[in-house]
């Protein structure tokens, strides 16, 4: 076969300035969609009306749009005349603490949006507050008459949120709520603590309502380590790297209120590693730790609904040694009480007791230490 000719371009059928102008339009828009290629649209799926038929959205991540209609009440059961319910599992952004808000990006008039959790039953003093098993309570409700107003919790990692809407007779549009996510930076708290009983709380002379959690370096809660009344709480505390999640009254996390709690039915969520606040209002809202260097206050101004997160950092506490071995117990001589103080240290195997400098407690010491005692001095 006779190769095939090669295509000419027919007369008259150049790139027009027409056609110039219209791809230098589309450049941009095409590139808007590109950079928004990312971003992913979820749908509600009937039936959602309650925690156990919630849509599930697996990965919801910073830009996200979350899309359904609702015209029903908060009672109302069955299709678009019922609340939609959500069970947000947030993709991992990495290590720390984000702060996200549900904002709705249409006006939606008439709609209610809320972040669920659980209830909790007072066992009593001693024992503590308990979850009560596929419960559902409002943590923190807002109106969406016009765009802006909408929901706002913290997280760390892939934590699990539920969210419910419900609309009214006034609702006549579908719900576009888009997902917004920022880093959270603690405030460093101004020292180092020493390990050991630990006080934190609001400090005294403020009126604010405190409610406040211990988390690790990761932002998982620890258990027993949240107070709400009277905002106090003293715990034995390990050396490492800590956050407090320190807000008005009341936050909810996902472990029950410890024994020694004065309020053990606040709210719960669902999730380990979600935080919400559901206070109305801000305040002035002072920290206080003690340790057994001392104690330090550090002014914190709390908005409505915010969680200001603290770091700390523990050590172990290091004892004082003696300038001088010789004089052991301090007493500013050396006589005999020098030599039971030093034999207790070595014996415990003690920091002091590594006379000699040598990284190590062991028999060396005793030579050096006796050397310097007979002396008199160093």
């Amino acid at each position: 076969l006779a190769p095939r000719p090669p295509l000419e371009k027919p007369p008259g059928r150049g790139i027009s300035s027409h056609m110039m102008r219209y791809a230098s339009c589309m450049f941009p828009i095409m590139a808007l969609a590109a950079a928004a290629a990312g971003q992913v649209q979820w749908s509600e799926a009937e039936p959602n009306d309650s925690k156990a038929t919630a849509t599930f959205l697996n990965g919801v991540a910073a830009g996200d749009l979350i899309v359904g209609y609702t015209a029903g009440s908060a009672g109302a059961t069955g299709g678009s005349d019922s609340p939609d319910y959500f069970r947000v599992r947030l993709a991992d952004p990495g290590p720390g603490i984000f702060r996200y808000r549900l904002i709705p990006e249409a006006g939606a008039t008439g709609l209610t949006l809320s972040v669920r959790g659980l209830r909790q039953d007072d066992l009593g003093a001693g024992v503590g507050g308990a979850a009560v098993p596929e419960s559902d309570v409002p943590v923190q409700n807002a109106m969406v008459p016009l765009a802006g107003a909408g929901v706002t919790f913290d997280a760390a990692g892939a934590a699990e949120v539920f969210i419910r809407l419900h609309g009214s007779g006034l609702t006549t549009e579908g719900y576009r709520l888009r997902v917004h996510r920022e880093a959270v930076v603690p405030q460093e708290w101004p020292r180092q603590l020493e390990a050991g009983a630990i006080t934190i709380g609001i400090a005294p002379g403020a009126s604010a309502d405190i409610d406040f959690w211990v988390c690790d370096a990761s932002g998982s809660p620890l258990p027993g380590f949240g107070n709400d009344q009277p905002g106090r709480l003293t715990r034995t505390i390990p050396p490492g790297e800590y956050l407090v999640a320190w807000s008005m009254a009341n936050l909810a996390v996902g472990l029950p209120s410890p024994s020694d709690d004065g309020w053990r039915r606040g709210a719960m969520m669902d999730s380990i590693g979600a935080f919400c606040s559901f206070a109305e209002v801000g305040a002035s809202a002072p920290l206080r730790i003690d340790d057994a260097a001392g104690a330090e206050i550090v002014p914190i101004s709390l908005g409505p609904r915010e969680i200001r997160w603290v770091r700390l950092r523990i050590e172990s506490a290091q004892p004082e040694c003696a300038p001088c071995a010789a004089d052991f117990d301090r007493s500013g001589g050396v006589d005999g009480e020098d030599i039971g103080a030093f034999f207790a240290a070595w014996q415990a195997g003690e920091v002091c007791g590594d006379v000699d400098g040598s990284g190590g407690v062991d028999g060396e010491d005793i030579g050096w230490f006796f050397g310097v005692w007979q002396a008199g001095g160093c």
